[in-house]
């Protein structure tokens, strides 16, 4: 809980930060990967919590880079990070994300962080 605490900064109210330490607890406790509903369903919450989980996603009191930000100090804070040089080196997954193309629903696409003076950088 004192490292959640890190990320009270990036929301407006008390209230909108409890309830971000619920999908947060989802996320270490569910089983299943069906999004907001297996968040209710390991957190033996109501029914009526799945709308409330919805609107904390898209609310204006949780700001996100704000988030961001805390979360990278935090990660920067608990664990030692891969240093290049003076630059701090970070892993990204690939995202599956729908592109305007009817002929590429789904299209795999890998985001890199390059930094101008790595020597495997491209731009």
């Amino acid at each position: 809980m004192n490292a959640v605490r890190s990320l009270r900064p990036a929301c407006h109210r008390s209230r909108t930060f409890l309830w971000l330490v619920l999908p947060l607890i989802g996320l270490c406790c569910r089983l299943d990967l069906a999004g907001v509903s297996s968040y209710v369903r390991v957190l033996g919450l109501r029914p009526e919590a799945y709308h409330r989980f919805l609107h904390l996603f898209h609310s204006k009191g949780l700001d996100l880079d704000k988030l961001t930000a805390c979360w990278v100090k935090l990660c920067l804070t608990l664990f030692k990070p891969v240093c290049a040089g003076s630059r701090v080196v970070c892993l990204a997954d690939g995202i599956k994300a729908p592109k305007e193309g009817k002929l590429m629903p789904a299209v795999k696409s890998l985001f890199t962080i390059f930094g101008p003076d790595l020597p495997w950088s491209s731009r």
